[in-house]
């Protein structure tokens, strides 16, 4: 039989608003326990004591710190900003299909290395480039199978450390943060090697130092012989 312990645990660990609420210190334990009494009840097949809950809740915060202290950190080596961002999203048809598929292989031979990204979902695909780009490539697409443009956005690009381990939960962690900011992200691009945010103009000093919590802190430390000719200040 599962111990109470372990039921609480695993209550907390399937929500990560409970999580967040409970390593920031905002949530009162006995609220929570009483919330989520009827759930380890269930599990346990016995009643359960309050106290019995709190209990196992400051046993589980503890780890829950030392957890989140090692996610905060390290998650990326840089973080770079661009603007002049534009975001375009067609219907998605066999028409446009066959214009997008054209206007990538375009850009392929054009072999300029230049901001071309394209989403596919179950109706629509979206298209991430520059403005100037956007400008040239709209008036290639039809009219009617154009749904939205969105232009002078800008997009935040963040490689990750070699040691990055890619999984849901960072991506969770990432937006939840940037959620708390009340930060609206208007789409993204994920890859092996690293996260770019497509955002609002307004928004990209708020993530930005939202962001700059996960990034790698590296330590220069001059040789001896260099030490009173090099000065070296923190910002």
């Amino acid at each position: 039989m599962p111990t109470i312990s372990r039921i609480t645990k695993e209550i907390i660990h399937g929500n990560t608003f409970l999580q967040e609420a409970i390593t920031e210190g905002i949530i009162s334990y006995q609220k929570l326990a009483e919330y989520i009494q009827p759930y380890v009840e269930k599990k346990a097949e016995r009643n359960i004591k309050i106290s019995a809950i709190m209990m196992a809740i400051r046993r589980y915060e503890d780890e829950l710190k030392q957890a989140k202290s090692k996610r905060l950190h390290n998650y990326f080596d840089e973080i770079t900003i661009k603007t002049d961002i534009a975001y375009i999203l067609l219907e998605k048809n066999k028409s446009t299909l066959d214009q997008v598929h054209s206007l990538n292989e375009d850009m392929l031979a054009q072999n300029k290395g230049d901001l071309f990204h394209i989403n596919y979902s179950a109706d629509e695909i979206g298209i991430i480039t520059s403005n100037v780009i956007a400008r040239d490539i709209t008036s290639k697409l039809k009219k009617e199978t154009i749904k939205r443009i969105i232009i002078n956005l800008c997009m935040i690009t963040l490689r990750y450390t070699p040691d990055h381990t890619d999984s849901s939960e960072n991506l969770s962690n990432i937006f939840w943060l940037l959620a708390r900011e009340n930060i609206k992200v208007d789409t993204w691009i994920n890859n092996s090697s690293e996260l770019s945010i497509v955002l609002n103009q307004k928004d990209v000093i708020p993530t930005y130092r939202s962001l700059l919590k996960l990034k790698k802190t590296i330590e220069i430390t001059p040789s001896i012989d260099k030490k009173d000719k090099i000065k070296i200040t923190k910002s």
